[in-house]
């Protein structure tokens, strides 16, 4: 696009209109004044002391800015031009922008970014980019960006990472790098990032990870691993991450786990390993996670559970054993879970019930069809009714419980 020209507070003519009479001219110059009151009325635009302080020009169509786009609003700290078709950014677009806090560039066909497009941007704290076909993200892009908190990533075509990519944003809390075709993370490539809750790599195509991958990210709370292409995870490799709470390792090629490998996750509450290839679990591998709440184990080849492999798991609410190959489960093995909620045991080739089953008290849903089970467990009652029948029949034999038999009558 031809770089039309912007007003500055400086100039003869800029000096005499306000930012907001600026802002009605760029929408104009750029073949957007038909939605000035869009803009205006967005909850992200605002004006304060007639000083512009957040702009949402998003789903304009806007393609690319010249350079001087917003040379005017020298206040601005936020700034929305998603859904723009902007296809090259100009390298000093942003540099009269000295308190930018906020940039969302999502859903734009950006294929690369200028060298130091946001070094005079140093109060930057949330910068999104995802959706855009990045195939590079180099440390140039993010240097001098100390106060950096939000950096979001996905849905580009990123294939490596630089080792010292994050060397400059040590204050990074919040990185979604999902979506992309990451094959393989330098060990030290998170290094920098000791305050970082959350950690989002699903959906690439990671084959390993280094021991210490995430040993500095003892902040971390949610990681995110599944749809890539694991086969293993080295012991200790969580060993540094007490705080965290979600661990999702579902849709990898898991096949055996090691026996410390959850250790030292005492606050962990979600932990998801459905849809790998695990056969066999380690009767201690969930030992310490006593505040575990849902397990999810659906999708694996697992034959059978050692009988204390819940213990100790007393705060546990979800589980999910559904398509795995289990023809009985060991009889007390629900007996230290008495607050499950809901059991997926559907599509196995379960032929009984664990006795633990029936000792439940607050169990809410449980699927067992497509076992080979005797009929008496045919679901036909409401969910709670079907489940107190089970566990009658559980405790007592496959008798209808309810169901008072009539006298017989004397032989006429």
């Amino acid at each position: 696009m031809e770089d039309t020209k912007t007003f500055k507070a400086g100039d003869e003519e800029g000096s005499l209109m306000n930012e907001y009479s600026v802002l009605l001219q760029f929408l104009e110059e750029n073949g957007a004044g038909e939605f000035k009151d869009y803009v205006l009325s967005s909850s992200d635009t605002s004006f304060v002391d007639n000083h512009l302080i957040s702009l949402d020009i998003s789903r304009l169509e806007l393609g690319d800015l010249p350079e001087s786009s917003f040379d005017s609003f020298p206040h601005l700290q936020k700034l929305n031009l998603k859904l723009n078709h902007i296809e090259n950014l100009p390298p000093k677009i942003f540099q009269a922008l000295k308190q930018l806090q906020t940039v969302i560039l999502d859903h734009n066909e950006l294929e690369e970014l200028p060298a130091s497009l946001f070094s005079e941007n140093q109060s930057l704290q949330h910068l999104s980019l995802r959706s855009n076909e990045l195939r590079q993200i180099e440390p140039s892009h993010v240097d001098g960006l100390h106060q950096l908190q939000y950096l979001d990533l996905t849905n580009n075509r990123l294939r490596d990472l630089e080792e010292m990519l994050f060397a400059e944003t040590p204050n990074l809390t919040w990185l979604d790098l999902s979506r992309n075709y990451l094959q393989y993370l330098g060990e030290n490539i998170f290094s920098p990032l000791s305050r970082l809750q959350v950690l989002d790599l699903q959906i690439n195509q990671i084959t390993r990870l280094a021991r210490d991958q995430f040993h500095k990210q003892t902040a971390v709370r949610a990681l995110y691993l599944q749809h890539n292409q694991l086969e293993a995870l080295p012991p200790g490799i969580f060993e540094h991450n007490t705080a965290l709470m979600a661990l999702y390792l579902n849709y990898n090629k898991l096949e055996a786990l090691d026996a410390t490998v959850f250790a030292n996750l005492a606050h962990l509450r979600e932990l998801d390993l459905e849809y790998n290839s695990i056969d066999q679990l380690p009767a201690t591998i969930f030992r310490q996670l006593h505040q575990l709440e849902r397990l999810y184990l659906a999708g694996n080849r697992l034959s059978e559970l050692k009988s204390d492999l819940l213990k100790g798991l007393r705060q546990l609410q979800h589980l999910h054993l559904k398509h795995n190959f289990f023809q009985s489960l060991p009889a007390d093995i629900f007996e230290h879970t008495l607050n499950l909620e809901e059991i997926l045991l559907n599509h196995n080739q379960l032929t009984h019930l664990p006795l633990s089953l029936a000792k439940l008290p607050v169990l809410r849903r449980l699927t067992i069809d497509h076992n080979q089970l005797p009929k008496v467990f045919a679901k036909q009652q409401a969910e709670h009714q079907y489940i107190t029948r089970i566990q009658k029949i559980l405790l007592h034999g496959p008798l209808d419980l309810d169901h008072t038999p009539e006298p017989q009558k004397n032989p006429p």
